[in-house]
């Protein structure tokens, strides 16, 4: 049977059994049917975290990806440049990026295209689980007195569509750079550095909230809410990629969240 018609299978079996009429019922069967056959019929998952020895040069690109990761955002070095030029930057580190976990992220791309069907429910599911989450979050923390003002954070992603940024380059930099790289970093590097020491639930918590604190600029109200708003997005992404262990699922709920944003200041 193909990759296609299982699905088709998994689908009309979870409409069959009434799941059709609650949401996350339905959705929870679609991916724990998938990822169960995925699991049956594919090792790739496991070789993707086979243990291995990186080479000096895999090591170099590592540590000058999470270095300049840290200079460019945590430390803001990169808002003394012009916004082209910090687009750039963005993109350029998304290469060394890509470059330093290659290895992973092409038999992680083996692993999409042995299952492709599966890849899109999960990608489609996240992305609608990742918005209900922080709707609920959203919601809860409304109700404990803080505020949805428009973050620091915010205010400076504003300020940069509608800056004098070519186009061309905040699509690149905002909706595909930037995603690559805080995937890399915080799920592909951090969930999997962390998990060796610690059990995933943990490393996924910490994970999500420095996701979160690293959005933060100060101490008001507003910025405390973009924290947990944003580990919320963090929790959401740390569950997708812990769903496969592949990197390229979070990246592309990723994509899809902030790339309209960037496609917006197209004239």
């Amino acid at each position: 049977m193909t990759d296609e018609n299982g699905a088709r299978g998994i689908i009309i079996s979870a409409v069959h059994n009434g799941y059709y009429f609650s949401l996350w019922g339905f959705i929870h069967h679609v991916i724990t049917t998938c990822r169960y056959r995925f699991i049956m019929t594919d090792n790739i998952s496991s070789i993707i975290h086979k243990p291995t020895k990186d080479t000096s040069e895999e090591t170099f690109l590592k540590g000058f990806f999470l270095v300049t990761y840290v200079l460019l955002i945590p430390l803001h070095v990169a808002t003394i440049f012009h916004p082209n030029i910090r687009m750039i930057l963005y993109v350029v580190l998304a290469v060394d990026g890509i470059a330093a976990y290659r290895l992973v992220l092409i038999t992680a791309a083996k692993q999409v295209w042995e299952a492709k069907v599966h890849s899109v429910v999960v990608v489609g599911a996240g992305f609608l689980g990742l918005n209900i989450l922080v709707t609920i979050i959203g919601f809860i923390l409304k109700l404990f007195g803080f505020t949805g003002d428009p973050s620091q954070n915010e205010t400076n992603i504003t300020e940069l569509l509608h800056s004098n940024a070519a186009p061309f380059l905040l699509i690149l930099g905002l909706g595909v750079a930037g995603p690559i790289v805080e995937e890399l970093v915080f799920r592909q590097f951090l969930i999997g550095f962390l998990e060796r020491y610690i059990p995933m639930w943990a490393a996924i918590a910490i994970s999500s909230l420095l996701f979160g604190l690293i959005h933060m600029h100060g101490f008001t109200t507003a910025e405390w809410f973009n924290v947990w708003y944003y580990s919320a997005m963090g929790l959401a992404f740390s569950l997708i990629y812990a769903l496969d262990r592949n990197v390229y699922m979070p990246i592309a709920v990723h994509v899809w969240l902030n790339l309209p944003l960037a496609l917006a200041t197209v004239p």
